[in-house]
């Protein structure tokens, strides 16, 4: 579903319902080999959930935006499957996540972009929720330069985002840029 009440105002609400048969697993294989292993389909489930966003055109040179992400997942083996590595196999992903956007054209030749996010915690293995916040000041030097400085996940020195060891964490960042446009 998807309406704009008014001018510059706009809302979207999808939701969904998946059903999963025949999923891939590791099976066990009989064989000389006192280990072998070979590829299955012995794993099923369903997903559901919804998705949510607004776009607000606030002032003609301010432009914000939401979005909003719900994810269930519910997987099963089948009789007689190994259940070797788990349902987790299938990938570790977030039940929710959520973005607030701003887009400020300042002047006609600058202008501050913004995003601030936020993941919720991965189930298996275990990786903790994050927010995080994305910046970019950039400045049109001409028709066709633009100059910009840039600072990634400001809000802490480093943060989890795949199960790693603290050595693997995403760090705070920091780039210039020039982009030239012919």
């Amino acid at each position: 579903m998807r309406t704009e009440p008014a001018p510059g105002l706009s809302f979207s609400l999808s939701a969904f319902y998946n059903e999963y048969d025949d999923l891939r697993t590791i099976e066990f294989d009989s064989g000389p080999a006192t280990l072998n292993l070979t590829w299955g389909n012995n794993l099923e489930g369903n997903t559901y959930g919804f998705e949510a966003w607004a776009d607000y055109q606030a002032l003609p040179w301010w432009h914000l935006s939401a979005s909003f992400n719900a994810l269930s997942e519910h997987f099963r083996f089948k009789p007689g499957a190994s259940g070797l590595l788990g349902t987790a196999q299938l990938g570790d992903d977030p039940s929710m996540s959520a973005t607030l956007r701003s887009s400020m054209n300042l002047t006609g030749d600058l202008g501050l972009d913004a995003d601030l996010r936020y993941v919720g915690p991965l189930p298996d293995p275990q990786v903790p929720d994050y927010l995080e916040l994305n910046t970019t000041l950039w400045w049109n030097l001409s028709d066709t330069t633009r100059l910009s400085l840039s600072g990634f996940n400001l809000l802490h020195a480093r943060h989890l985002e795949f199960p790693a060891s603290e050595a693997n964490a995403v760090p705070r960042s920091f780039a210039v840029g020039l982009q030239w446009r012919f």
